[in-house]
Order: structure tokens, then C-alpha cells, then sequence
């Protein structure tokens, strides 16, 4: 990813911030506020988890604007402080997952329209429609004021947009919204009836007014269509999650943004939010328990399921000799996994993720902490951010023991160490640059 010279600097606040691997997850105490004797056993229980982050307000809006206009954010502050008295960094949510019942009442636009052309009802989460103005001036607003109350607050370190953005709404709106997208791609009627062949079974278009999405009751096999359709509904996504990001910057915070992908989610194109997210994040929740294929979650941890997917014959595809018909990093991937199915009590990884790049790298260990923390994980490596996280490290030099500790202790006690280090990262921001 490029970074402008401000995303840089933001994203370098960040890490300065917090310059310890983030241990944490959700924390919801909106939903018993009126309990303070929870609020207080949460933080014990987070300190005796080792939690030092936690993401807050996902889907608090109706607390946060419980009328129109009428904002509380009161309780918020609160919690951040009290998270960050107690050495619990926040990173703090844009709430603009689930809207008020209110707003759904007063503004009925706000809610999607699925293929059916059907209005759906007030309930569920991601029920809202990215091209409404309502609803972009509605989360502009409760975005700027966040980012006026807590956008320098120093337990925040981090912005959360939204949740888990996807769907696709087919209201007028967002049909007015993609001809209009159409006509900025195509120019004129003519470019885009040949790029779509339109001519097949007579379904040329005269008028741009004639155009609508693909649907099950109307045009659903024209694969243009269907393809720049899918294009627009990234397009309006993406652009709905940035103007979230301007509306926070707008509020005065520089923080860096993220938002939690989900996985290799087909639905959206992924890679079109690396120009307006300064850091990505992305959801995990394989169940080794559960009805899904080990083989399967094994990949997905291991970070092997994307490649394999796109092999002729999937899981059946045949390695060569050596593994010569897969890259370095593909290699070291698919040996994790089928060390993983194994569920071994100690895993030893000698460099095993030396060939893959370092978002690879920790996506793996987040992996291994996440499903197998009863394992005891010896890694061995070159790189100091494949073990920065450990509970002990031990640094070799010549053959022998030169020093033992955490990252932390080794960069106040060990010059090797803290010379690797600071080497390395030197070098990690010179690539990022």
C-alpha cells in the first residue's frame, strides 16, 4: 500500500500509541449500562485475561442518539477512561452498522430495498441503504461529533468504521445512483450496449432510464449487467466507508481508520478499500468443533485457502516433486496446515514463514493464538516481528545464548536485539514507502 505523507504519519501515531501486540476484542457495555457492578468485574476480567485493547460502540447508536439530534455520549467517555486508567487501549467505532429505530421510522428511505424491489422493515443490522443522503449526512453527523469528543483522547488509538461492510440495496436511489455510475463508465448508449451485447435476444437499450439491476424478475442473465453491477455496489460501498473517514477527519482526529473484512468475502472487491483504509483488519471465526472441514480451517488459518481455491482441481490438485509448482511461501503455508490438522500439543516452526510477507506472517500467529492456545509454539527466525509477540525470546549469537526475554525487557537489556530491531523496522518502512 502507498501512503500519502499524512496516512503515513498517521498510521506511525498509531504504533507509537500502542507499540505492544493488541490483545482484546468487542466490548459491548452499552447493553448494561444500568449494571455498574458488571462494568467494574469486566475491566478484572480483562486484566486477568491480559486484554490491553478493546473495540467500543459498534452498535451503539440508539445510546449514543437516543432522539434525533439529542446526543449522550456521556457513559462513553466514562468507559474510555476508566478502559485506559487501567492500561485498556480503545479503539473506538463509527456506529453506523445498525441505525435507530427512530431514524428508520422518520426516515424510511435509510433502509434497503431488496431484489424483489420490497422495502425491508426496521430490524436486523446492515439494513441501510450507502446511497441515501439521509442516511450519509445522518452518519456524518454522529461521525464528526465522535471525532470532536474523543478523537484526542489518549486511550484511543485507532478508528473502527462501520462493521463488516456488504449487502446491496436496489431502491431508486441506488438505481438512479448506477446509471449515473454507467454513463461516467460507458459515455453513450452505444459503448455500453456493445460492451454488454445487449443485441442478444433483442435487449438493446434506447434510453438510460431503461437500464436496472440485475433482477430475478427482470434481466438476471446479461453478464455485463451483472458484472458492472456488482462493480457499482464497491463502488458505492467504498465510497460510502470514506466519506465516514472524512467525516471523522472533518471532527479534528487524525487516528488511522480500519474497518474488519471478512476474510475473502466475494461479495465486495476487497482491494478497493486499500486507497481509503490506512490499516486493514479482517474477521476470523473457524470453529474446530463445529461442522466445518478441519482441512478446510487448517488452510484458512494457514492463510492457504485463497491459493488453493484457484488450483485447477482445489484440494485435489496435485504437488510436484519438491514443490516445485509452488512459490516459497506457498510451501512454508501448506506445511502449517497440515501441521495445524495434527492439533499438536508443541509446534516447532524453524523460519517457517521466512518466504511469506509479514501481514502473512501475523495473520498465522493471530491464528495460533486465536484456535490453538493450548500449544506450545516454538518459533525460530530471523525476523524479530515473527517473535516480537512471545513470552520469552531467546537471542543467539555465535552459537550461544547472548540474552532471554520479551520484546520489551530485550530492547532495554540486548544491543543485538535492539540493533535487529531497529533495522528491520527501519527497512519495513522504507518498503511501506
Amino acid at each position: 500500500m502507498l501512503y500519502s505523507v499524512e496516512e503515513r504519519k498517521s498510521t506511525m501515531n498509531f504504533i507509537t500509541k500502542a507499540p505492544v501486540m493488541l490483545r482484546g476484542g468487542d466490548y459491548n457495555p452499552d447493553q448494561w449500562l444500568d449494571r455498574p457492578d458488571i462494568l467494574e468485574q469486566d475491566i478484572i476480567l480483562m486484566k486477568e485475561a491480559n486484554v490491553n485493547c478493546v473495540s467500543v460502540a459498534i452498535f451503539a447508536w440508539a445510546q449514543l442518539e437516543p432522539q434525533e439530534g439529542v446526543y449522550d455520549f456521556g457513559w462513553l467517555g466514562r468507559i474510555i477512561g476508566q478502559l485506559y486508567e487501567n492500561g485498556i487501549y480503545t479503539i473506538l467505532a463509527t456506529p453506523t452498522g445498525a441505525r435507530p429505530a427512530w431514524m428508520a421510522q422518520k426516515y424510511p428511505e435509510v433502509l434497503r430495498v431488496d431484489s424483489s424491489l420490497h422495502r425491508n422493515h426496521m430490524g436486523e443490522r446492515h439494513n441501510h441503504c450507502y446511497t441515501s443522503p439521509v442516511y450519509r449526512e445522518k452518519a456524518r453527523q454522529i461521525n464528526v461529533r465522535l471525532s470532536q469528543a474523543f478523537g484526542k483522547h489518549p486511550g484511543v488509538i485507532l478508528w473502527h468504521i462501520s462493521n463488516e461492510y456488504g449487502g446491496e440495496c436496489y431502491c431508486e436511489l441506488c438505481q438512479e445512483a448506477f446509471r449515473q455510475w454507467l454513463k461516467e463508465k460507458y459515455r453513450t448508449l452505444e459503448a455500453l450496449n456493445h460492451a454488454w451485447w445487449t443485441g442478444f435476444w433483442s435487449h438493446t437499450y434506447t434510453d438510460w432510464s431503461q437500464i436496472e439491476p440485475p433482477l430475478p424478475r427482470g434481466e438476471s442473465h446479461c453478464h455485463g449487467l451483472s458484472l458492472d453491477w456488482k462493480r457499482f455496489v464497491t463502488h458505492q460501498t467504498v465510497d460510502f466507508c470514506q466519506k465516514e473517514i472524512e467525516a471523522v477527519r472533518e471532527g479534528g482526529s487524525q487516528l488511522p481508520a480500519t474497518t474488519n473484512l471478512m476474510g475473502f468475502y466475494q461479495e465486495l472487491n476487497y482491494n478497493k478499500f486499500q486507497h481509503v483504509l490506512d490499516i486493514v483488519s479482517w474477521d476470523n471465526y473457524p470453529d474446530w468443533h463445529g461442522l466445518q472441514d478441519p482441512v478446510g480451517l487448517a488452510a484458512e488459518i494457514a492463510c492457504t485457502e485463497e491459493f488453493i481455491s484457484k488450483k485447477e482441481k482445489g484440494y485435489h490438485d496435485p504437488i510436484a516433486q519438491g514443490g516445485t509448482n509452488l512459490s516459497g511461501g506457498q510451501r512454508q503455508r501448506l506445511t502449517i496446515a497440515r501441521a495445524l490438522l495434527r492439533k499438536p500439543k508443541v509446534l516447532i516452526l524453524d523460519d517457517s514463514t521466512s518466504a511469506v510477507d509479514t501481514r502473512t506472517d501475523a495473520l498465522i500467529r493471530e491464528g495460533f493464538r486465536e484456535f490453538i492456545p493450548e500449544t506450545t509454539k516454538i518459533i525460530i527466525a530471523q525476523r524479530v516481528a515473527s517473535v516480537q509477540d512471545a513470552d520469552r525470546i531467546v537471542v543467539m549469537d555465535g552459537g550461544r545464548i547472548s540474552a532471554i526475554g520479551t520484546h520489551e525487557e530485550l530492547m532495554q537489556s540486548s544491543d543485538i536485539y535492539r540493533e535487529v530491531y531497529t533495522t528491520q523496522h527501519k527497512a519495513g518502512d522504507q518498503d511501506a514507502e
